[in-house]
């Protein structure tokens, strides 16, 4: 299991958290992401969220948590608990 840590940045309304992993290399092995959207009035979002994982040596490129505009529109809602699995190749 590899050990991690992380920081959030908050820009605006916007909150950007970034997940440093002590492991060298990605491939293999499947992430699940858990992201939390607030409760309060307008705190959903339709727009592309998406991550990059980063280890001590490498990191990933962007990995959109929702595939297309139709999921997007399910998921980041006000209030909602959403799971995404990521892998990395």
């Amino acid at each position: 299991m590899p050990s991690y840590w992380s920081s959030v940045n908050q820009c605006e309304n916007i909150y950007i958290i970034t997940i440093y992993f002590t492991m060298p290399q990605f491939a293999g092995v499947p992430y699940e992401i858990t992201t939390y959207t607030s409760d309060v009035k307008g705190s959903g979002t339709d727009a592309d969220v998406y991550v990059v994982l980063y280890g001590r040596d490498t990191c990933t490129s962007k990995k959109s948590l929702c595939i297309n505009k139709n999921e997007r529109k399910r998921c980041f809602e006000r209030n909602q608990v959403d799971k995404f699995v990521v892998e990395v190749t």
